[in-house]
């Protein structure tokens, strides 16, 4: 999988694809690779490109998916919860469902707390393909105690018995208070 975050017009993002292919690798998805406003871009990377892309950035609100189903900008949507919040993202699922688009599930920079309600919130609503919740792995120290346990491209919800089943860690300098 690959996220160029906004990082290339739809040329660099095609020319990029074809270097990668002639060194023999194929990514299985391509996120988010032109700006949010770049809806043509959008749509030729997703026309030309030959893998599948995600709208990630260009997709933070019901409308958004809307438009990217109406007009086959691509074919999966990448819903981050911190992005869109719950009820949006509710809403985001079934509108990219009924226009038969991939869903994927992602996150910000966040901790296990949120990756883990988001893991949840994928499972729950079942039907996606794509679930890309390692953003724990950017701190540098977990500041969560209990919640699901990752292993590897595993991750695992039997454990929590209620809610997200994680607490931040008494005196995390993320839990105090700051005046």
């Amino acid at each position: 999988m690959l996220d160029a975050n906004e990082g290339y017009d739809a040329a660099q993002a095609l020319e990029m694809l074809a270097a990668l292919r002639s060194a023999g690798v194929e990514p299985a998805l391509f996120e988010q690779p032109v700006a949010r406003d770049d809806w043509e871009g959008l749509g030729r990377v997703s026309r030309d490109g030959g893998v599948p892309v995600a709208a990630d950035e260009s997709c933070r609100t019901p409308q958004d998916v809307l438009r990217i189903a109406h007009e086959r900008l691509a074919p999966v949507i990448n819903i981050k919860l911190a992005k869109a919040g719950v009820v949006a993202a509710m809403e985001i699922a079934a509108i990219a469902r009924a226009a038969s688009l991939g869903l994927m599930m992602g996150g910000m920079v966040e901790t296990r707390l949120a990756m883990g309600f988001a893991a949840h919130f994928a499972a729950g609503a079942g039907g996606f393909d794509w679930i890309d919740l390692d953003t724990p792995l950017l701190m540098a120290a977990d500041p969560v105690e209990g919640g699901y346990s990752a292993e590897g491209a595993t991750y695992d919800l039997a454990g929590v018995r209620a809610g997200h089943g994680g607490t931040l860690r008494a005196g995390d300098p993320a839990t105090i208070e700051q005046g």
